[in-house]
């Protein structure tokens, strides 16, 4: 593993962040690629992709790349897996941040349109109702 340079420690069950890893491989030496390790993830239970793009986010903002083995990996014996470079985490956290927000300003800017809409009504109602009694 040339590429990702010495393992200073590896751990089942150590903190990245927030979080702890199933399996945390430190390195010695921060890697430009990888950062300062990868944290290995197993997965069992089903977990949505947002929730798994935050996790991912919190170790990658300690600078631990990630990898998940999910359930089904395991009944496949499946001997490859995708391993997200920190850097890749953290793009993908501010692109759902950015998605989130956008959909929250829509719901806003929605909620606002049916109360302005809600107001008119009433204005026009009472409007109407005053005109009736002048009359």
């Amino acid at each position: 593993m040339s590429e990702i340079g010495e393992i200073k420690d590896i751990r089942i069950e150590r903190g990245s962040g927030k979080k702890r890893a199933d399996v945390l491989v430190k390195f010695k030496e921060t890697n430009s690629l990888y950062g300062n390790g990868i944290a290995f993830e197993i997965q069992i239970s089903s977990q949505t992709k947002n929730e798994t793009i935050k996790r991912n986010y919190d170790r990658a903002s300690y600078g631990y790349s990630i990898v998940w083995i999910w359930s089904d990996d395991l009944d496949e014996n499946k001997n490859e897996y995708e391993l997200i470079p920190y850097n890749e985490a953290l793009e993908e956290y501010k692109i759902q941040i950015k998605e989130d927000i956008n959909k929250e300003l829509w719901d806003i800017s929605k909620r606002t349109d049916e109360k302005i809409n809600e107001i008119n009504y009433l204005i026009d109602e009472k409007l109407a109702s005053d005109r009736k009694s002048v009359v």
